[in-house]
């Protein structure tokens, strides 16, 4: 008999439809094998519970399978049943043996010579805080495909816009294109706008408001722009919705994540949500995180001659956050990660840099959940920063107190000579 770590294990073969369940167990010296199948509805899903938990098995293993997996594993932990969910990248089935019959049963092999990792699973209440989280990333695509559809209807109408403004939510841009849909004079646009906000000469701004609008162009921006809007606010309510439950639950953990560069509050609120809490127990050093997240190189070596090692999957809700928190960590000028990233990039180009960066982020935050304390950047002068910030409302506080007197000013600069 070879050497087992669980004798009795279940190996569960989940699909949308049907779970198709194998048990496996050793008894008076010989194999034993018993199998079934349920279907995913509610009261099925029950009996599969009361199944499992009738053969009392020491483990029972399913595939990480989209969603699906989610249901049954609940249903055995309400049961009482000592779950584990993995890879399916990991417990691959042998090609031209592959059933539901015998994915399940590979499973259930693979479970009791105990030889796979398992899943990170976090709790019950971060896998439904997950649920309107993910639907917020969901809500950012279709506002950046919005925008992207409303700048296509302008250029083919003629008006090109993104010659001469950065990006078209930004407040001449807008004023812009809410005087082309009220039928405004392109010199009637010029005169509502911003000055000091324009970086296009007045030559490129005419020849961009250049165009025509048809009945159809309108009536399309219209409906366009109000589902922009739509789409705005319904983001705007779910990131409330969220920073309230994160910050109920961890609100210093929310404010130690600030203080890496390029983590704002909403980035911060959505990472404290994917990785479960604050409490990193499950991941035994931050490499194991970063593999966990995805963005560490993998391995490829054959014969003295190492190949290139694509990064895995991962966790590409996390992964996508950290992203954008790396673009903009590496524009936060005088900063560690800027540097590094200047450094990467003349080597590796842009992304691969940039993947770097995400690295960097990840193991930061791993360090800074595990002491409880906040970044410092070693290229920050942070008390320098601190009074810049607030020395002259400090100053304001001590005269209005009385406890700091003005003696005289120097006209030209504007300084003021002070004394206690």
């Amino acid at each position: 008999m070879e050497m087992v770590k669980y004798d009795k294990v279940i190996g569960l073969d989940v699909h949308q439809g049907v779970i198709v369940c194998c048990a496996i167990w050793t008894e008076k010296n010989a194999l034993r094998v018993e199998k079934n199948s349920f279907k995913t509805f509610r009261n099925d899903l029950r009996q599969m519970a009361s199944w499992c938990a009738s053969h009392s098995p020491d483990l029972v293993l399913m595939e990480s399978t989209g969603i699906y997996w989610k249901s049954p594993y609940a249903h055995l932990e309400k049961a009482g049943i000592k779950a584990a969910v993995v890879n399916a990248r990991q417990v691959k089935q042998m090609e031209g043996k592959k059933t539901d019959i015998g994915d399940a049963e590979w499973l259930a092999h693979v479970g009791r010579l105990a030889v796979f990792n398992r899943s990170f699973i976090p709790s019950k209440q971060y896998q439904d805080l997950r649920v309107p989280s993910r639907y917020l990333l969901k809500l950012r695509n279709q506002l950046s495909s919005e925008k992207n559809r409303l700048a296509k209807v302008l250029a083919d109408a003629g008006f090109r816009l993104n010659l001469v403004f950065s990006r078209l939510g930004g407040v001449n841009a807008q004023r812009v294109i809410d005087g082309l849909m009220t039928g405004k004079r392109p010199e009637e646009i010029m005169a509502s706008l911003d000055v000091k906000r324009l970086k296009a000469s007045e030559k490129d701004l005419r020849s961009a408001l250049d165009g025509e609008l048809s009945d159809e162009h309108l009536f399309t921006l219209k409906e366009i722009t109000a589902h922009i809007h739509y789409l705005e606010c319904e983001s705007e309510r779910l990131q409330r919705h969220l920073t309230e439950k994160v910050i109920g639950l961890h609100e210093h953990a929310l404010m130690l994540l600030q203080t890496i560069p390029g983590i704002d509050e909403q980035s911060a609120v959505q990472i404290i949500i994917e990785l479960g809490g604050d409490n990193l127990s499950s991941f035994r050093t931050a490499s194991h995180l970063a593999s966990w997240v995805g963005v560490c190189p993998g391995n490829n070596e054959s014969a003295g001659k190492r190949k290139h090692g694509h990064i895995r999957k991962g966790n590409c809700y996390l992964r996508r956050i950290l992203c954008e928190c790396a673009n903009a960590a590496v524009r936060s000028k005088g900063t560690t990660l800027q540097s590094k990233y200047q450094s990467l990039r003349i080597r590796k180009g842009t992304k691969r840099s940039l993947i770097a960066i995400v690295h960097k982020i990840v193991r930061l935050i791993y360090i800074v959940f595990e002491k409880k304390e906040g970044y410092r950047d070693p290229k920050i002068d942070y008390d320098e920063q601190n009074v810049l910030k607030n020395g002259k409302r400090w100053m304001q506080k001590l005269i209005a107190c009385g406890k700091w007197q003005i003696n005289a000013i120097d006209r030209e600069t504007g300084e003021c000579f002070q004394s206690a």
